[in-house]
């Protein structure tokens, strides 16, 4: 009987999903985003918009010095959809 054809992205995703909550479970010691990091609620848009300013202010080899500025670039980058 031959396979079903599989979407490659569906694998992609699920590996996604399941380093999201290996991080957060390594991270906050459970695998649910706290809240304030939780898409589309007004507490994300008021940090993401009060860390898209520290970063604007950052001199370019501070921001990519610091690893704490470049966790939080790629966070907005994924909040913000620009993966392409």
């Amino acid at each position: 009987m031959p396979r079903p054809e599989q979407d490659p992205g569906a694998s992609d995703e699920a590996a996604v999903e399941a380093a999201r909550v290996e991080l957060y479970r390594r991270l906050f010691g459970f695998a649910d985003p706290p809240r304030y990091r939780e898409p589309g609620t007004d507490q994300v848009r008021e940090r993401l918009e009060a860390d898209m300013l520290r970063l604007a202010a950052m001199p370019p080899a501070d921001l990519i010095a610091d690893p704490d500025a470049m966790a939080t670039l790629l966070e907005i980058s994924d909040h913000q959809g620009w993966d392409g």
